[in-house]
């Protein structure tokens, strides 16, 4: 594993603490940074029918008793060795900036490393947040009613379940083709690159798609992982406690109690999880991997150790503040690459 993937544990004794992580001390590096999901996703919701609850119909179920690799990391796992293909799009973090387009950034890399998954690495180009950001909104509940000419911005949050949406019935584009910034985070789908369908750097308006009646919500570990070893990384969302933003290192366990009883919700985030693994010390903690949009500079280069549900050996429910329920996934659809 990667140095700067290394676990940094704090407080934990022979009674189970919140205090697994670590903060950064810098006073400039605590600042709230945006998030965008505009709200919690309920086990069992189907946004209209068009999320089903489960795994894929493609993907076979967990083993019975699980028999997963202690650890699984996406990144390592696809980086063109033992006949698997290179995904450069699993290494690569972004920038959300001061939009709150998480909600797009999350679905649209783990998009993105999928496609690079389906395609065995024929396909391997990250597609485009901005697109999903500017124009998911012009979208309605009937399928074929795209409106490209709809002011929208994403900027004012969004729910991954649209998002996947929009990559099944609109498609994306490279981020090369339409930047995220170009002009700002903020442009409105009709004062953009999807009106006259012209990329930014002249190349050909190439969509990519999800696969239709693909998108499925996880709320279980082990579909979790059967998925994400089984087609790539995926997309969940959970709620930000304020002291989050300093997270710098560790596991974060902050959404557990006593910690979730005293500090103050900043909202909803949309995130990509990459793999999993647990803490060498005891106790033991078992964690999510999971990629953020708020730069390299954030975390473990852009990087955080989300712990995984489970009761400890007090009876205290730890929770992962949501990433092991509200993950919404699609596949990429091979018939159109």
């Amino acid at each position: 594993m990667p140095a700067m993937f290394s676990m940094l544990l704090l407080g934990v004794g022979s009674a189970l603490s919140s205090d697994t992580w670590a903060k950064d001390s810098d006073p400039g590096y605590s600042y709230p940074r945006p998030l965008g999901v505009s709200g919690p996703v309920t086990i069992g919701d189907t946004f209209g029918g068009m999320v089903t609850w489960g795994l894929p119909e493609s993907t076979a179920p967990p083993p019975s008793p699980p028999t997963f690799p202690a650890a699984f990391d996406a990144r390592v796992y696809w980086n063109g060795t033992s006949g698997r293909p290179n995904c450069s799009t699993m290494v690569t973090v972004q920038n959300q900036g001061g939009c709150g387009s998480c909600w797009a950034f999350g679905t649209s890399e783990s998009f993105s490393d999928r496609v690079c998954v389906a395609s065995n690495g024929a396909v391997d180009k990250i597609f485009s947040a901005q697109e999903a950001t500017s124009c998911t909104g012009c979208m309605g509940k009937a399928k074929g009613s795209f409106n490209a000419s709809c002011a929208y911005t994403g900027c004012n949050g969004g729910q991954t379940a649209d998002a996947w949406r929009f990559f099944a019935e609109q498609g994306l584009v490279s981020r090369t083709c339409w930047p995220y910034g170009a002009p700002s985070p903020k442009v409105t789908c009709n004062a953009s690159e999807m009106m006259n369908h012209t990329c930014a750097d002249n190349e050909k308006w190439k969509l990519q798609f999800a696969k239709e009646g693909s998108i499925v919500g996880i709320s279980t570990i082990d579909h979790m992982k059967q998925e994400l070893m089984a087609n790539g990384p995926i997309s969940s969302q959970f709620k930000v406690f304020e002291d989050f933003f300093q997270y710098k290192s560790g596991v974060y366990n902050g959404c557990s109690p006593p910690s979730n009883q005293s500090r103050k919700l900043a909202g909803y985030h949309a995130i990509k999880i990459v793999g999993w693994g647990s803490t060498d010390i005891d106790p033991v903690l078992d964690y999510w991997t999971v990629q953020n949009s708020w730069g390299p500079g954030w975390g473990m280069s852009g990087y955080f150790n989300m712990v995984m549900d489970f009761t400890d050996q007090f009876g205290v429910n730890h929770s992962s503040c949501g990433i092991g329920t509200q993950a919404i996934v699609g596949q990429a659809d091979v018939t159109r690459f």
